[in-house]
């Protein structure tokens, strides 16, 4: 009798001990935190962008912290920091217009939550290079009787078989002249490059000359800072100032007491 009171109590004891340690480890268990952020990779000056942040599912009060940083910030907004907090949901998005400068700017993102009395938190950056924008511009003029409607002007780099975009105009009377614009809408650091470029402008409507040119009108454009050739003058300069001094050095009388030279004195 003892001894089945004693197992009992033995086993008892182990169950209590293996539901403890099972309450135990469910608390200390924390599940993934994680963040998945949507932001470009380019932006014009003073252009509006959305970045999103979606952070993992299945805790509660989440936050989100994102500092900006850059050389010259002048026309950002918000000024350098955002701030939001979401007692339930993950997913966050808030909208940063580019500074006015060229430059690279910087954007860190700190997400926090908690998962219990646990709090979690995970941070990342993210580079935003803001760009000139590059604006072609082209004059398309109605040389016929009747209005032209909705004229598409198609916009061709370097011989590509593919326009890059167009711009369409609504209507252009006879001997109406329309100036047209259109934004490189890609990053021209990335996709365009230093160095010289073609531009194609052209439209399906024989009614239309573009740039005072029938057709299409193409033109020649250089991107990026060119090349530094001041360089060449400077030698040209140093040649020209040791030529005169070899001149001068040729027609000199040679100084009273001098010995003349070898080749002079064998004459």
């Amino acid at each position: 009798m003892r001894r089945s009171i004693l197992v009992g109590i033995l086993a008892l004891f182990v169950l209590s001990s293996f539901a403890t340690v099972g309450t135990a480890s469910a608390y200390s268990y924390v599940q993934p935190f994680n963040q998945s952020v949507a932001v470009p990779t380019f932006s014009f000056v003073g252009q509006n962008f959305t970045v999103y942040v979606n952070d993992s599912y299945g805790f509660t009060n989440y936050t989100v912290t994102a500092y900006i940083a850059g050389n010259n910030l002048t026309g950002l907004s918000p000024s350098s920091s955002v701030h939001t907090f979401q007692a339930n949901s993950p997913d966050f998005k808030f909208n940063v217009k580019s500074p006015l400068t060229s430059q690279a700017i910087y954007i860190t993102i700190i997400s926090a939550a908690q998962y219990g009395s646990v709090s979690v938190k995970t941070s990342n950056t993210y580079q935003v290079t803001v760009v000139d924008p590059i604006v072609f511009h082209a004059v398309v003029l109605n040389t016929g009787v009747t209005t032209v409607k909705n004229l598409t002007v198609d916009f061709y780099l370097d011989n590509s078989a593919n326009p890059i975009g167009n711009v369409t105009v609504g209507s252009i009377a006879p001997n109406q002249a329309v100036s047209v614009n259109f934004t490189y809408p890609l990053d021209p650091v990335k996709y365009l490059g230093t160095g010289e470029h073609t531009l194609k402008v052209s439209t399906s409507s024989s009614l239309i000359s573009i740039n005072g040119k029938s057709g299409a009108s193409i033109t020649t454009f250089y991107y990026g800072t060119p090349p530094n050739y001041n360089w060449i003058y400077y030698v040209a300069a140093i040649v020209v100032i040791f030529m005169v001094f070899l001149s001068l050095s040729a027609g000199r009388k040679p100084v009273p007491g001098m010995r003349a030279p070898k080749w002079r004195r064998q004459k």
